[in-house]
């Protein structure tokens, strides 16, 4: 059961990471535009950008937690079954917890970096 639930732990993680991929893809695309030089009206550019930028972090914040509330019913269900135990399923539950903490951080550090890279220019 122990290692069933680690396994779910390590899938998170890898749904996770696949979340990620493509809005911090997007992130990074457009502020490569932009700082390339593509754009003409630098102003209104730039805000677009921004708002850009910002509203694909926000949707990678929402996959993260959607994959985390899936990895955690997963867990329910394991309980439910008897497969895992209360004890096994608040331990992976914490986790699941820390590693949607680390996500999130990594969005968010990636937004505060493209951000800056937008106000520079």
């Amino acid at each position: 059961a122990r290692v069933e639930a680690e396994q779910r732990v390590t899938q998170f993680a890898a749904d996770a990471s696949h979340e990620l991929r493509t809005p911090l893809t997007s992130i990074s695309g457009y502020a490569q535009l932009y700082l390339s030089g593509a754009a003409t009206d630098e102003d209104s550019v730039r805000k677009e950008m921004t708002r850009i930028v910002r509203q694909e972090a926000e949707q990678a914040r929402i996959a993260v937690r959607n994959v985390r509330r899936t990895a955690n019913q997963h867990l329910k269900a394991l309980i439910k079954d008897e497969h895992l135990s209360e004890d096994a399923e608040k331990r992976a539950e914490a986790e699941i917890q820390k590693l949607t903490d680390r996500r999130i951080a990594e969005i968010d550090s990636v937004l505060e970096e493209k951000e800056r890279d937008l106000m520079e220019i």
